[in-house]
């Protein structure tokens, strides 16, 4: 598909990523000290030279002109960052995921703060399915969407990254997706554990001609080596943040380009926050549906709420090409707690 190229939001960053795969593709040697120690880090990650080879192909491979007027020197296939870089003025993040309808008490922010999250239980951090609240206009010639997801539980005590390909099973994609329709399952692990902040990237497509697998693999290594860049040269104070900001783009112009990328969205979970979602019950997601109704004679259409089979706690939500999707997610307690939390 041909992608909307911008210019990255941090182009050093970018820079640096692009040329730490370069190296790790074989393409060429590491230049300095910093990134022969990115080589050994990701070399570490067990990342394979052949996915690295295919993202780097993909970025050589995007116009020309839109690479050198959009990223100027951070394109060129020989730049190498400096071996210190200033911190930017960012603030830190301590979640991204609101509290909801779910829950009445304090704010997630707050939360994302209190010493007394528990730190004996194991959460586990489920997707459930997705809503499509609008099929898109890019169907290559079929009637309906059909839709997949990535998703990277990223951890922010170990960097430990956990990547998916939803959903699992026989199928790797959900076919003949419609507006309003509702794909409940099958339900998949993309976390269990106990940490201060998890964060969890979910990459939506759009099935063409490619294959989810390699997607799967292509969007681990983006974010096993942004991660390695970050902590390398900046504050654990700022990594969020810049993750956040670089991980798009990062998607967006290396990504292999046979299936459509929807959108890419990510949430960041404190420990504090996944114990309050854990204990309250999970809620069924509502849609707003286009309907006609008979209304003097003449059908006038409006909106009308819509309750699905489909659970959730948070969610993330996804436009692009004109389709409107939305991943349900929900995270479970063990041990649970003994008749729910009042707040």
């Amino acid at each position: 598909m041909q992608r909307t190229l911008r210019a990255p939001r941090n182009p050093d960053l970018f820079g640096r990523v692009v040329a730490a795969l370069r190296v790790l593709s074989g393409q060429r040697a590491p230049m300095n000290a910093l990134e022969q120690g990115l080589q050994a880090d990701l070399a570490d990650r067990q990342i394979n030279p052949l996915v690295t080879q295919r993202l780097i192909a993909t970025f050589d491979a995007m116009p020309r002109a839109a690479r050198r007027r959009l990223l100027g020197d951070v394109g060129s296939p020989g730049f190498v960052g400096a071996l210190e870089v200033l911190t930017p003025d960012v603030p830190a993040v301590t979640s991204t995921v609101p509290v909801g309808p779910l829950v009445t008490g304090p704010r997630s922010d707050q939360l994302a703060r209190d010493p007394d999250a528990p730190t004996h239980v194991k959460y586990t951090l489920r997707y459930q399915g997705f809503f499509c609240e609008e099929e898109g206009s890019w169907d290559g010639g079929s009637g309906s969407d059909e839709i997949y997801f990535v998703t990277s539980a990223v951890l922010a005590s170990t960097n430990a990254v956990n990547t998916l390909s939803l959903p699992l099973g026989h199928e790797n994609y959900y076919g003949d997706v419609d507006t309003d329709e509702a794909r409940i399952g099958p339900v998949a692990v993309v976390w269990e554990g106990n940490t201060d902040v998890v964060s969890l990237v979910v990459t939506a497509f759009e099935h063409d001609k490619g294959d989810p697998d390699v997607y799967r693999d292509e969007v681990d290594v983006l974010v096993k080596a942004t991660i390695a860049v970050l902590t390398k040269l900046y504050t654990p104070a700022a990594l969020l943040a810049l993750f956040s900001e670089s991980i798009t783009d990062l998607v967006n112009w290396l990504l292999g380009t046979g299936d459509d990328l929807v959108s890419l969205e990510m949430v960041v979970l404190p420990r504090a926050v996944l114990e309050l979602y854990s204990g309250h019950g999970r809620a069924p997601y509502i849609a707003k549906v286009k309907r006609p109704s008979l209304h003097n004679g003449q059908i006038v259409w409006g909106y009308q709420s819509l309750v699905t089979n489909l659970l959730y706690h948070f969610t993330t939500v996804h436009k692009g090409g004109g389709g409107h999707y939305v991943a349900c997610f929900d995270v479970e307690r063990n041990p649970p707690l003994p008749g729910g939390v009042i707040l």
